[in-house]
């Protein structure tokens, strides 16, 4: 399984797409928070679905956090996990790295291959158009910047795409090159 990090607007559900092209499946994860117009194995519901689902013991793993528009919340459904091994990707997010990694390995006895998407954060902020939103992401990027940090500690590849230099698909191409000798190491072929 290939886990996909990086701090908000670094690609990683870019990525994921070019990746699902290649053969990937992707995970699902869950929000509360309202749709976005390039939302991609995301599926957006309700506090209630998410109330029902915890208390019928069906979400894996969740965490919440207050955004401009108020509390939100992201989860792993467990059924979304059956069938996903070794030929899957989930764009993951600090909170779930631990649990995910530990999951996999335990449930599924499948490797997780943790990739860090590193971009500069003035290139991120410099994409978004308006003002309101780039001061916003800026304050999130702040505020998850030691997150990262230990993210890209942790991973076992680093994509270094600081400027954006790379296309998506060089960038899946590397992955999935580093993920066949990944696995290769461990003898498991997909």
């Amino acid at each position: 399984m290939i886990i996909l990090y990086g701090s908000t607007g670094s690609g990683k559900t870019t990525t994921a797409i070019e990746l699902e092209r290649l053969g990937m499946r992707v995970v699902p994860t869950y929000t509360t928070r309202p749709p976005r117009e390039d939302d991609f194995g995301t599926i957006c519901t309700t506090e209630e679905e998410f109330e029902k689902a915890l208390i019928n013991n069906k979400i894996f793993t969740h965490t919440s956090y207050n955004a401009t528009f108020g509390k939100c919340r992201y989860w792993l459904m467990k059924s979304e996990f059956s069938g996903y091994t070794t030929n899957s990707v989930l764009v993951g997010n600090y909170e779930f790295s631990n649990s995910i990694n530990e999951w996999a390995e335990i449930a599924f006895r499948c490797s997780v291959f943790n990739v860090f998407i590193k971009v500069d954060y003035n290139i991120i902020v410099e994409r978004d158009n308006a003002k309101s939103k780039r001061i916003e992401r800026m304050d999130r990027l702040k505020r998850d910047d030691y997150k990262m940090k230990e993210l890209e500690a942790s991973a076992d590849l680093i994509i270094n795409n600081q400027s954006l230099q790379l296309s998506k698909n060089v960038v899946a191409d590397l992955i999935m090159e580093s993920y066949d000798i990944f696995l290769k190491e461990r003898g498991v072929f997909k």
